[in-house]
């Protein structure tokens, strides 16, 4: 006994610990995961805006390199020998008109300038002198992109005649919208926490929330980094950020941390706490129950050994001075009584076990369960096929286990639901239901609606080629309700469809063209509900069947 204690506390330890292991790690993989999802949606968040913003400045730099190689614009070098000839003032409103044209094609530019510094020339679409000053006062070193007073702009250069100083720029100053629209898709609801902003090289930020841009932009002058643990207004969180190669914009966003987690790591250990405390109470418990309860335990157990063997002349002769000695007497009565009653039980064990088998193969058909699961063996490879199929199917089969005369229309029509999905998982069709939601919780007999079902399944989609719709409705009608199953399958003719119906209202079931599922609906409908209730035929829209049925159910109390 005391080898088999320290086992069993050995066990028990053993148990407790893989038990917190397993919390652990659950609690902080769940973190883990989570934040790395999080982390993952805005990276891809950022990418893509920034592709995005990119494409747009290639589309202003591809439009400056085709302004530089316009013939009239090169000409106008030339030409500028005279600054009032009419001739030249001409080709300027021209030059004008064709910077405006361009403007009208395009949402990313805001407008266009062309600087000639050998004689001074400048043309704009825009009318303030801002970029002509930036270009009086520092003189364009290199092409690309860069800030000035009113914004970024991309400025290139070309040189037709490096003796004669021939020179042009052309300006382009990239529309505001266009930033504004990048930030707002940083700003698209992830988990309605994430904040972002675009941080321009020279420093300006664009943005809905100015604290957070003030407390960003000191961080990125510490050169904290992307993907950095920090403090913000109190928040702790990751600093996310991805900058333009082009144009030196940066796109940052913060993720603040997880709210709850604090609350997890509460839980959690509460949880482990609880469970060791439940586990090692429980094991005095059993340590206590063992010593003072299993030597009686082991001779009932001896002694309903030998009863199970057979031998009904056993008795407990042993007297205790507690609760075991009346349950000894009781089990000596209770002996005395199996042995009188033995014959008569296992007869009456011998024809339940008859009916329940015989119950049982009617409920279940062994090719339905096969098929199903040569289904599963067809979809190994796609889990959440497998998944599927086995969720559906186990509660198929644990609906078909319950013993009850009543059941709810709800009830009936998930297991309904659960046998439609199967079927419709195995041959490819389609299906639907649409119930009053008021006859929901009443009464109806179970396994009523599904023998229609597979009816319609094996009659009408699988008997016409094309054939993929089952449909289900629901509705009442005054004090009935009426359900009605539908298929466009090959339907039947009038002929044949009373013959259907003469074989369903005879008294058994004769006919073997006759679908015993819908002649025993059919009876069990009657017996319960009177005649109003029999099942109706008729030809449906889609040339198919409707099998229709009425009932009276009662609200669940």
């Amino acid at each position: 006994m005391k080898k088999k204690s320290t086992l069993f506390l050995m066990l028990l330890i053993l148990f407790l610990c893989v038990i917190v292991a397993f919390i652990g790690y659950f609690y902080f993989e769940t973190l883990r995961v989570s934040r790395a999802n999080l982390q993952s949606v805005v990276k891809t968040n950022l990418t893509y805006v920034q592709s995005r913003l990119e494409g747009r400045q290639q589309e202003i730099e591809d439009g400056a390199a085709m302004l530089l190689v316009n013939q009239k614009i090169k000409d106008l070098q030339k030409d500028q020998t005279d600054l009032y000839n009419y001739d030249y003032l001409e080709k300027l409103t021209e030059i004008r008109h064709i910077l405006k044209e361009r403007l009208i094609d395009t949402e990313v530019m805001s407008s266009i300038s062309i600087y000639w510094p050998k004689s001074g020339t400048f043309i704009s679409t825009d009318s303030k002198q801002d970029l002509k000053r930036e270009l009086m006062t520092n003189k364009l070193s290199s092409n690309g992109w860069r800030m000035a007073e009113r914004g970024l702009y991309y400025a290139i250069t070309s040189t037709f005649d490096r003796e004669k100083g021939d020179e042009i720029v052309v300006m382009i100053h990239m529309a505001d919208a266009l930033l504004l629209d990048s930030e707002s898709l940083l700003t698209a609801d992830i988990n309605g926490e994430v904040k972002s902003m675009l941080v321009l090289p020279d420093g300006t930020t664009i943005g809905n929330d100015p604290d957070f841009q003030a407390s960003v932009v000191t961080y990125l002058d510490r050169e904290t980094g992307a993907n950095s643990s920090l403090t913000i207004a109190n928040r702790k969180g990751y600093l996310i950020s991805q900058e333009s190669a082009k144009s030196g914009i940066q796109l940052v966003s913060f993720l603040p941390q997880n709210p709850n987690e604090h609350k997890f790591s509460a839980i959690a250990l509460a949880v482990i706490l609880l469970t060791a405390f439940v586990l090692i109470f429980g094991f005095f418990l059993v340590l206590l129950f063992y010593r003072n309860v299993v030597t009686e335990v082991n001779l009932l157990i001896s002694k309903f050994q030998q009863v199970e063997r057979g031998d009904y002349e056993t008795r407990i002769t042993t007297v205790v001075n507690n609760e075991f000695n009346y349950l000894f007497e009781q089990f000596n009565v209770m002996i005395g009584g199996i042995q009188k009653l033995v014959t008569s039980l296992q007869k009456e064990i011998k024809f339940r076990e008859q009916a329940e088998a015989r119950q049982f193969r009617s409920q279940i058909q062994p090719h339905f369960l096969y098929n199903s699961l040569f289904y599963i063996v067809s979809v190994a490879d796609n889990p959440r096929a497998v998944k599927e199929m086995t969720r559906h199917l186990a509660e198929y089969y644990r609906y078909l286990t319950k013993k009850n005369d009543r059941v709810t229309v709800a009830d009936e029509l998930s297991f309904a639901h659960h046998y439609l999905t199967i079927q419709a998982l195995r041959k490819d069709f389609q299906f639907s239901m649409t119930i009053d939601p008021k006859i929901n919780q009443l009464t109806i007999l179970p396994l009523i609606i599904q023998p229609i079902i597979e009816n319609a399944i094996e009659h009408g989609i699988e008997a016409k080629e094309g054939a993929n719709r089952i449909e289900v409705t629901g509705e009442r009608i005054g004090d009935w309700c009426q359900v009605t199953i539908s298929d466009d399958g090959p339907g039947l003719t009038l002929v044949e469809r009373e013959q259907l119906v003469q074989s369903l209202e005879k008294g058994q079931c004769e006919d073997k063209q006759t679908s015993v599922g819908l002649w025993n609906v059919n009876r069990r409908l009657i017996n319960l509900y009177g005649s109003k209730a029999k099942i109706k035929l008729r030809t449906n829209s889609y040339g198919g069947l409707s099998v229709s049925f009425q009932f009276r159910g009662e609200e669940v109390k």
